[in-house]
């Protein structure tokens, strides 16, 4: 399980190890600082091919195998990092992370799937909890690894460093494979037709949500593109409510607790990810901060994460699931208004609160929504 753990861990947090080393990278790929919005395509390439392999990757795990599919996985995420290392410009990058995505992406579900299969009792509750935190952990390690490796080797060498991380994870779960028991095999087909809809829908809005809009002509291509979204996506929840074998079962949104639990999972995300790029960006273009710096400051916001994520339980079995998700958004929307207010240079005290209330915020409701 260390070795599914470790493999569910490097792929999660290949998601936000860039973020402090995004300006190092726009300056090699020759892009200028007033064009720093092109940054976002180097999250958004992953985190577009990252949501479009979850599903996909499971549903084909459950056909082909777990462990062989678990293997690919890591095989094609070996192969989209030295993509990325050689990625000559801003054009070629994004499309790198994205097949970098499609790797780390299988490897949540599977992983899940392996452990729940090869545990049994209160060691299945562990391992599955286990595996659950090291998805979530990686999110928040990924900024510090960024800083510390890249000053070392550069944004290139965080790179090759997954594939040193990658390699000995993959020997592992070959080894594991020729002696632990696999999931069973489904007899249900693929739905690719899915799979296209939904990577349709979500390549649309990714490129709706990072346009300028700056002419009517942009205007109305935006609009157009919120439109083919919405549009592919509805063709998506109306395939999946017909077909045998859904990648996603759409009739357990109909349980009010878990379409809740999606719908703030989704607006925290969207805060998290907001909070993840900008500060290390800030802290570099407007105060100048160099080195190890950016991803310092961004340590003190997974601080206080980590801090929320223990005293969320506590918290949740005194107060109740309800109340400590809606205090966790409470403290993460005051967080978030009080970096709105930073200055040019705010003081220590101004930076500990914000991003110490952010932090806290974001985890303090996970334990209760995961319930």
């Amino acid at each position: 399980m260390i070795a599914l753990g470790l493999g569910v861990f490097i792929g999660g947090f290949d998601q936000t190890f860039v973020v402090p080393v995004l300006t190092e990278m726009l300056g090699d790929l020759g892009v200028a600082v007033n064009e720093l919005e092109q940054a976002s395509w180097i999250l958004n390439g992953y985190l577009l091919g990252y949501t479009v392999a979850l599903p996909l990757m499971g549903r084909l795990a459950d056909v082909h195998g777990h462990y062989r599919i678990f293997v690919i996985g890591m095989l094609i995420f070996m192969g989209g990092s030295v993509f990325v290392a050689f990625a000559p410009n801003i054009t070629v990058l994004p499309i790198a992370r994205a097949v970098t995505a499609l790797g780390g992406g299988a490897l949540v579900p599977v992983g899940l799937a392996i452990a729940a299969h090869a545990l049994t009792g209160s060691q299945r509750t562990i391992g599955l909890g286990s595996i659950s935190t090291l998805d979530d952990a990686s999110s928040l390690a990924g900024p510090l690894w960024g800083t510390l490796i890249g000053v070392w080797l550069g944004w290139r060498g965080l790179f090759w460093m997954n594939i040193v991380l990658a390699l000995p994870i993959l020997i592992l779960v070959l080894f594991l494979a020729r002696r632990a028991s696999a999931p069973p095999r489904s007899d249900d087909q693929v739905d690719w037709l899915g799979g296209l809809l939904l990577s349709l829908s979500l390549g649309a809005l990714t490129f709706a949500i990072a346009g300028a809009g700056e002419s009517l002509r942009e205007l109305w291509t935006i609009l157009l593109l919120y439109a083919a979204a919405a549009f592919f996506m509805a063709l998506f929840v109306w395939r999946q409510l017909r077909v045998a074998a859904p990648l996603i079962d759409m009739r357990m949104f109909r349980i009010r607790r878990v379409a809740l639990a999606n719908v703030v999972f989704l607006l925290e995300g969207m805060a998290l990810i907001t909070a993840l790029v900008n500060v290390p960006l800030m802290a570099q273009v407007v105060w100048g901060l160099e080195g190890t710096g950016p991803g310092l400051m961004l340590g003190r916001m997974v601080l206080f994460m980590a801090v929320g994520g223990i005293a969320g339980g506590a918290l949740a079995t005194i107060a109740g699931y309800r109340l400590t998700t809606l205090v966790s958004f409470v403290i993460a929307a005051a967080g978030l208004f009080a970096m709105a207010g930073w200055a040019s240079e705010p003081s220590q005290i101004a930076l500990w609160t914000a991003l110490g209330l952010a932090g806290l915020g974001f985890t303090l409701a996970d334990a209760s929504l995961y319930a």
